[in-house]
């Protein structure tokens, strides 16, 4: 927006520069008029004067315009070089914004596949709902389990032996130990 009201400026400059140079042209031109007149003793010497510094004025209104056209020729050559910065360093954060998105986005797949796999891993441990001693195994580790309304076994993975603790032993002196002599 800046950018466009200096060029909309400078235009104008450019069209005020024209207008000073035409009054400039006219002081020169009545400044001559006057001095021959006054050469020739049809005007006085304080004609002339007037004459003079009205063309003096108009060279000096021309260069203060000349002058304000080149500081504002540098005042949007600045600012159109703000302004390719400015679309530079935009165009570098929209990229950065989507590396960042692709980043964020892998860190969330990582997260779910880790979440995946601490289920599935949990899936898989067998515990049993008492501590024992396996007898015998029904599958093999790895083999999945159906439940089969006609096969009894198809519910449990091994046959378990009770274990007791020390605490259980003295509570039931009748329990022996599968792996103590008694």
């Amino acid at each position: 927006m800046a950018v466009n009201a200096s060029r909309a400026q400078l235009e104008k400059l450019d069209a005020d520069i024209g207008v000073e140079a035409a009054k400039l042209t006219l002081a020169k031109e009545e400044f001559e008029r006057t001095s021959q007149a006054t050469s020739q003793r049809a005007l006085s010497e304080i004609d002339l004067i007037r004459a003079r510094q009205q063309h003096q004025a108009q060279q000096a209104t021309l260069a203060a315009v000349t002058a304000q056209k080149r500081v504002v020729a540098a005042e949007l050559a600045q600012r159109e070089a703000e302004l390719a910065a400015a679309k530079e360093n935009l165009r570098l954060r929209i990229s950065d914004a989507k590396i960042l998105a692709e980043a964020k986005a892998a860190v969330n797949l990582a997260k779910a596949a880790r979440d995946e796999a601490a289920l599935r891993l949990s899936r898989m441990e067998v515990r049993a709902a008492t501590a024992g001693v396996v007898m015998q195994r029904h599958v093999t580790p790895g083999s999945k389990v159906m439940l089969a309304a006609d096969d009894m076994l198809s519910a449990s993975v091994v046959h378990l032996r009770e274990y007791r603790t020390r605490k259980t032993e003295k509570a039931d002196p009748a329990f022996r130990h599968p792996d103590r002599p008694s």
